[in-house]
């Protein structure tokens, strides 16, 4: 399969939508038939998997994943188990939250109202999970 993007490793293995890859991906063994079929390393489908896994939280996009991922914290499991104000002072670290972001017209004075109405939202529906 030397070549051929990862997409369409996947879908040579089957894989063609999120659900399926989750279920797959979401344990060793599964990640370990991903990897004899398609090449893709099983450090790299651990890592999608829980990304989906955290993009299946409502109006958790990709940016706000990457912003989670940048401040350590990469499942939602993970995510259950931080102390949102202990959270809000390493998201308040960042100096600018806008690079995770689509919206460029985010502004410093702004960075610290997003971190909060952003952790709020989050815990309130990730308690719910």
């Amino acid at each position: 399969m030397e070549g051929l993007d990862e997409a369409t490793k996947l879908r040579r293995a089957r894989v063609r939508t999120t659900t399926t890859f989750l279920q797959i991906a979401s344990s060793r063994s599964g990640r370990a038939l991903l990897t004899k079929e398609t090449g893709i390393s099983s450090p790299k489908l651990l890592h999608w998997a829980r990304r989906a896994e955290l993009m299946k939280i409502k109006n958790l996009g990709r940016d706000y994943a990457d912003l989670l991922e940048a401040v350590g914290v990469e499942s939602v499991s993970e995510l259950k188990r931080r102390n949102p104000e202990s959270l809000h002072e390493v998201l308040a670290k960042i100096d600018d939250i806008s690079e995770f972001l689509q919206d460029q017209s985010v502004t410093s004075e702004r960075n610290a109202s997003l971190c909060l109405n952003f952790l709020f939202h989050l815990h309130v529906h990730v308690l719910c999970l």
